[in-house]
C-alpha cells in the first residue's frame, strides 16, 4: 500500500477515535483494521504504529498548531500532518494528500524551543497529571514519563498446571522466533518481546496461555494459596482475573463475578464457556449466593483513571480530566464501604487499581482504614515470600510502575476484618 494511503487510513482510525468518547483507542483501532479485510499484516503494522505514535503526543501536536490539547475531528488532519513532518521521514506530498490538508497549509509551527517547553507538553501529558506525577514520583518523574511513551509491554498468564512457563516459553519461541521469558513478577507470567499472532501455537489454542498483562495478575497472586477456596469478583469486567481466579481455586472451590457493565458481564460469560471452567465460575450478583455460601473473600479491582496504563492506551491522556479523578475517588471509597458492610470478620477484600496515583491508592486505603476501626492492613512481604521484593511498598502493599518494573503500573493492597466495633 502507498505511504499516502496508510496515512489517509491512520487519519481515518483517528477521526473515529476523535468522534468517540468513550471507545478506547486500542479497542477502535482493532475494530477499524477488522472492518477493512483488504489490509495485509504489513498494512497493519504501519496504520498501528503511525495510530499510536500520534497519540502518544497528541496534546504536543495540537499545541503546535495554537490548539487546544485535547483536540477534535477539525483540527485533527493538520495536527497529524505536522506530526508526521517533525518526527518522520515522511515525503510532504504523501502527508498532505493522506492527511487532506493542502501543501499550503502545512508551514511547520514549531512552538517553543525544547528549552522552553512545558515538561507536559515533552512527554503530551495533561498539566495537571505531569503534577501530580512530580508531586508523587520527584526526581524519578521524568523517567516515569519517559517510560509511558514507549510500546507497553506483551503479557501472557500460563496455567500452569498444564504446562510451565519455561515449556511455553519455549514453544513461543521456537514457533516464533520472538523471545518469550517468564515474568520476574507475576509467578504465572511471560512476557513477549513484541506483538505476534500466536494463534497456531498449540499452547495457545487450547488455553494454556492466555492475554493477561503480567502486572494485573499481581491482585490474585496477592492471595497466595487460594486452592479449595471461593473468592468474589465485585468488579470482574471482561474477566481476565476473574479466569484467573478460577485456575487457582480447583475444582474444590468456586468463584462469583459481577459487573455493573452487562455488556462486559456478557463477554465474561462467552470467555468462561471457552475456558471450560463453567463448574467452578458463576455471574451473578451478591445477594443471588445463599448466604451459607457466600465467599469471604472479595476482590474488587476499583474503578480508576488508569493512568498505570497510559502507555498502552494512550488516547486516554485525552480524555482524562482532574474531575474525573475526584469522581473516582467517591466511587472507590463507595464501593469500599460498601464491600465493609458485608464481610464477615476475619474476612478479606483485595483492593487493587491500574493507577500511578496516591490519592487512588494508598491514600484511599488510608481513608478506609481511619474510618472502619476494625480493618487491619496485611503486610504482604511476610505472607507472600513466593513475589520479589521489588514489588512491595514500604508497608506491604503492592505497587508496580512502568519505569522501575517495566510492566503496567499497578496497586493491590489486602484488608482484614479483625473485629466489629
Amino acid at each position: 500500500m502507498k505511504t499516502s494511503s496508510i496515512i489517509g487510513h491512520v487519519r481515518e482510525a483517528l477521526e473515529e477515535f476523535f468522534a468517540s468518547d468513550r471507545i478506547p483507542s486500542d479497542l477502535l483501532l482493532r475494530k477499524f483494521t477488522r472492518q477493512r479485510r483488504y489490509l495485509g499484516s504489513r498494512d497493519r503494522r504501519e496504520i498501528a504504529a503511525l495510530y499510536y505514535d500520534f497519540l502518544r503526543l497528541a496534546p504536543r501536536w495540537f499545541g503546535q498548531i495554537g490548539e487546544d490539547e485535547r483536540g477534535g475531528v477539525e483540527t485533527l488532519p493538520r495536527a497529524f500532518a505536522i506530526s508526521l513532518l517533525v518526527s518522520s521521514a515522511v515525503d510532504e506530498k504523501d502527508v498532505s494528500v493522506g492527511c487532506g490538508v493542502d501543501s499550503n497549509d502545512l508551514d511547520i509551527h514549531l512552538g517553543p524551543a525544547a528549552g522552553d517547553r512545558l515538561p507536559a507538553d515533552e512527554f503530551g501529558l495533561p498539566v495537571w497529571l505531569y503534577d501530580r506525577f512530580a508531586l508523587s514520583f520527584g526526581n524519578e518523574t521524568r523517567d516515569l514519563c519517559r517510560s509511558l511513551l514507549r510500546p507497553a509491554p506483551i503479557g501472557r498468564r500460563v496455567k500452569q498446571q498444564a504446562i510451565s512457563r519455561e515449556e511455553a516459553a519455549a514453544e513461543i519461541t521456537e514457533a516464533t522466533s520472538v523471545d518469550a521469558a517468564p515474568s520476574p513478577y507475576a509467578p504465572h507470567g511471560l512476557r513477549l518481546e513484541k506483538r505476534i499472532a500466536l494463534d497456531a501455537i498449540k499452547a495457545v489454542r487450547i488455553g494454556h496461555v492466555v492475554v493477561q498483562s503480567e502486572a494485573s495478575q499481581l491482585a490474585v497472586a496477592s492471595l497466595g494459596d487460594i486452592e479449595g477456596r471461593s473468592v468474589f469478583d465485585a468488579c470482574a469486567g471482561a474477566g481476565g482475573k476473574t479466569l484467573q481466579l478460577a485456575s487457582v481455586v480447583g475444582r474444590a472451590g468456586h468463584v462469583f463475578a459481577d459487573d455493573i457493565d452487562q455488556t462486559r458481564l456478557r463477554r465474561l460469560e462467552h470467555r468462561i464457556r471457552a475456558s471450560r471452567y463453567g463448574d467452578r465460575v458463576r455471574v451473578c450478583s451478591w445477594g443471588n449466593i445463599e448466604e451459607a455460601d457466600r465467599p469471604d473473600v472479595v476482590l474488587v479491582d476499583a474503578p480508576c483513571s488508569g493512568s498505570g496504563t497510559l502507555w498502552r492506551n494512550p488516547g486516554m491522556r485525552l480524555r482524562l480530566e482532574a474531575a474525573a479523578l475526584t469522581s473516582y475517588r467517591a466511587t472507590q471509597a463507595s464501593i469500599l464501604k460498601e464491600w465493609e458492610s458485608r464481610i464477615e470478620v476475619g474476612g478479606t477484600i483485595v483492593y487493587a487499581t491500574c493507577s500511578l496515583l496516591p490519592e487512588e491508592n494508598e491514600e484511599q486505603v488510608a481513608d478506609f482504614l481511619a474510618l472502619f476501626s476494625g480493618w487491619e492492613r496485611v503486610d504482604l512481604r511476610k505472607v507472600r515470600n513466593e513475589l520479589p521484593d521489588a514489588v512491595f511498598t514500604e508497608v506491604g502493599d503492592i505497587a508496580t510502575t512502568p519505569h522501575r518494573h517495566g510492566i503496567d503500573g499497578f496497586y493491590v493492597a489486602v484488608l482484614r476484618c479483625v473485629h466489629r466495633v
